[in-house]
């Protein structure tokens, strides 16, 4: 478990709170296609019904499958399409409130607005790389050795900008 742990990308527990969500989503899409909601299938009819779980599907299974290793230019996909999937999701539930359904919906609306607001969350902290572009924790021998009495923080900066430069050289 440890060896797990330590594999998963900073900040973990937040990493493993989104692949969560992510395991969420394509269980909802699941859901949805098994039993599809009565409420959805008669706005969209049968057919977009199933593209609208599908996208949660997709959603859930490619980002229960990158986040946690950090892959961020396949978990980008995860994302819009979790974020088409609620969007799809709101239209439906904000058609049926104007139409006067019976029932509430408004409710419903705030909760997929929290969704989406949770997925642009992630986009933001993953949109620019393709890959989590944190620096490493430099190994003990990298900061400081016996006898050298560098600073450790200048090591460490030093250590963390040479990586920067080697997976970013265009921004040195």
């Amino acid at each position: 478990m440890k060896k797990f742990w330590g594999a998963v990308q900073e900040p973990r527990v937040i990493t493993v709170l989104a692949w969560v969500a992510y395991l969420i989503v394509g269980l909802i899409g699941v859901s949805a296609m098994a039993h599809p909601p009565a409420s959805i299938h008669w706005v969209l009819g049968s057919a977009l019904t199933y593209v609208w779980a599908t996208f949660l599907v997709l959603s859930g299974v490619i980002g229960a499958l990158t986040t946690l290793q950090g892959v961020w230019w396949l978990e980008r996909a995860a994302v819009l399409l979790a974020v088409g999937g609620a969007a799809i999701y709101a239209t439906v539930v904000v058609t049926l409130q104007a139409q006067g359904a019976e029932g509430n919906r408004l409710p419903q609306s705030g909760f997929i607005l929290v969704t989406i607001i949770f997925f642009a969350t992630r986009w933001l902290r993953i949109h620019k790389y393709s890959y989590d572009p944190e620096p490493p924790i430099p190994p003990a021998h990298a900061v400081a050795s016996p006898g050298n009495h560098a600073d450790h923080a200048d090591s460490a900066r030093a250590y963390a900008r040479a990586h920067e430069v080697a997976k970013h050289p265009r921004n040195s």
